[in-house]
């Protein structure tokens, strides 16, 4: 059965059967310009909002990583 998390509209389900483990690495300190509906966006899910905004990036880099690395062997 899927969780329910509360966001911006109401409760969404989540399903964590996909999701992985993963161990916290070291982060890089950086500024960046995001556009203010994306920040409002983030912000308003609360605390961690920044660990998110890099889930997000994570979750879109790793696919093309791991295409990147098929495509050279």
């Amino acid at each position: 059965m899927p969780w329910r998390r509360f966001r911006l509209g109401g409760f969404v389900d989540i399903d964590w059967s996909k999701a992985e483990a993963v161990c916290p690495t070291a982060k890089k300190p950086l500024s960046i310009w995001l556009d203010q509906e994306v920040v409002d966006f983030f912000q308003a899910s609360g605390k961690g909002y920044q660990t998110r905004i890099n889930a997000v990036l994570r979750h879109d880099v790793q696919p093309q990583k791991a295409l990147k690395d098929r495509l050279r062997k």
